[in-house]
């Protein structure tokens, strides 16, 4: 089931120990590159709604960006920032709270937002998507109580999840939909109960991920996650693993590739580890390494190629133990920095421009705030 996310998260923890990749999935390369030196990077802080806290999610060529934060009263509410005129609140569907996680070359914002109960509904999560002219509006779910909106492309096809029906086989959670010109489509899951989408891009292919059921010999044996791309005609296909159970697709680009997370079972020491990946048709799955650390997610990718996300750092690396930002390029994984603070994540990028989010400077013993940054590369 869909729920508002509580404060603003730490990065997930971390996913299962090694298995093989189901039959007929592509095969996964290794390929993990060394840290770059840190390139001239400006930083930006794009500050908050009047609380002490916000997170960038996505930007779009426009150096639009969007996301959500924390208002002087508590509440946390979506908000679109652009240069010159700072970071605007936009507003909730009459609920409590709203968060942004996708926006377009257009301006089209999508999120959720709480709505409010009624006489006979209780309170809910619902998809929204946000445009200049009109505001925010609902898109509803599939009949279930709860929906979210993830992404959406250029032509304004938005992607997201919603709760199943009651009364509907293995209405136990969500599945990954697709909204088109107000009608809502039920994209299903690779077997399993549950499936959400994350991304699309300009040819309407969708990624995300999906509970799949191991079957070994004819018997149950567990429900793991896996990503996959969605197309119109062709329906899911498990993009498989880099080795271990489970992995989640979470953005493409509009040549196909894929950015995404995978299981890669356990490093020397011992430490579970997952790395973040780009999927190419033909290629398979290739791993992008990380700083140093036992852990990388790869968030987004724009048409250029270029992969962000975060990766934890070794300990050759300063703050053992600390998440960075990172962006992928040229083979290498380059650390973004911070905004003083130990901790930063990437969640977007296009062209010149990397959103997420960064600890600052730590104030008065009050502890480190997290804001909104903008990374600009020169």
């Amino acid at each position: 089931m869909v729920s508002p996310r509580a404060g603003l998260p730490c990065v997930a923890a971390l996913l299962a120990a090694l298995v093989s990749a189901p039959p007929g999935a592509p095969a996964p390369t290794r390929g993990a590159a060394p840290p770059q030196e840190d390139p001239a990077i400006s930083r930006t802080d794009l500050g908050t709604l009047g609380g002490g806290e916000s997170r960038a999610m996505a930007v779009n060529v426009r150096g639009q960006v969007v996301g959500y934060g924390t208002t002087a009263t508590g509440r946390v509410h979506a908000f679109l920032w652009e240069q010159g005129s700072g970071m605007r609140d936009l507003g909730t569907l009459g609920g409590s709270s709203s968060r942004a996680y996708g926006i377009n070359d257009r301006g089209q914002v999508v999120g959720s937002s709480t709505v409010p109960a009624g006489r006979e509904t209780p309170a809910a999560v619902h998809a929204f998507l946000w445009e200049e002219e009109a505001g925010m509006r609902d898109l509803g779910t599939l009949g279930g109580r709860d929906s979210e909106a993830r992404a959406i492309d250029a032509r304004g096809l938005v992607v997201g999840e919603s709760d199943v029906p009651p009364g509907r086989l293995h209405a136990v959670g969500s599945h990954a939909v697709l909204w088109r010109d107000g009608n809502i489509r039920d994209l299903g899951t690779l077997g399993g109960t549950e499936s959400r989408a994350l991304g699309v891009n300009d040819r309407g292919q969708v990624v995300g991920s999906s509970r799949v059921v191991l079957d070994r010999r004819g018997r149950f044996v567990e429900e793991v996650v896996r990503a996959f791309v969605w197309e119109d005609g062709r329906g899911m296909r498990d993009l498989g693993t880099l080795g271990g159970r489970n992995s989640v697709a979470r953005a493409i680009d509009d040549r196909g590739r894929i950015a995404g997370d995978s299981d890669v079972g356990r490093d020397a020491r011992g430490r579970a580890s997952v790395h973040a990946f780009l999927w190419e048709e033909g290629r398979g799955m290739r791993d992008l390494g990380t700083l140093g650390g036992p852990v990388s997610r790869a968030r987004a990718v724009d048409a250029a190629g270029l992969v962000a996300g975060m990766s934890t750092l070794g300990a050759s690396g300063s703050g053992v133990g600390a998440t960075r930002a990172v962006l992928w390029r040229g083979g290498g994984a380059v650390d973004l920095g911070t905004l003083g603070g130990p901790d930063s994540d990437a969640r977007g990028v296009a062209g010149r421009w990397v959103v997420g989010a960064s600890q600052t400077e730590p104030g008065r013993g009050l502890g480190f705030d997290v804001h909104a940054t903008l990374w600009t590369l020169r």
